[in-house]
């Protein structure tokens, strides 16, 4: 399984997680000159932009992995995205992280809601 591939798996589960957890999904892979928003979904009248992390082991968590940059490319997708649906003045928006962790024996989801916010 190559990068594309198993980023692709790894979004299905946080999908079906979201789902489970009464989420609407909005979009997947949304794409911009500044990168890429995993997962764009709703829930209780808040707008969501989600970055999927998946790391093998227990040594680093994958929401450790979002370093700076990352957040500031997420934060510019998402405001090109409001912009291109006409929800400039939608005020309730976050940005979460699913963590997914995995070994040989389990897979773990944590959910980081509010993981960071525009500075």
């Amino acid at each position: 399984m190559d990068k594309k591939e198993k980023g692709g798996f790894f979004e299905l589960i946080a999908e079906e997680y979201l789902k489970r957890n009464k989420y609407k999904i909005i979009e997947r892979n949304f794409y911009t000159k500044k990168g890429e928003i995993d997962i764009i979904a709703e829930k209780n009248n808040v707008l969501i932009f989600i970055e999927v992390r998946s790391k093998k082991g227990e040594d680093i968590k994958g929401y450790e992995t979002v370093d700076f940059k990352k957040k500031k490319n997420i934060i510019e997708s998402a405001k090109i995205y409001l912009e291109s649906k006409n929800l400039t003045n939608k005020k309730d928006v976050r940005f979460d992280v699913i963590s997914i962790n995995f070994n040989d024996e389990e897979i773990t989801i944590e959910h980081i809601e509010d993981a960071f916010r525009e500075e």
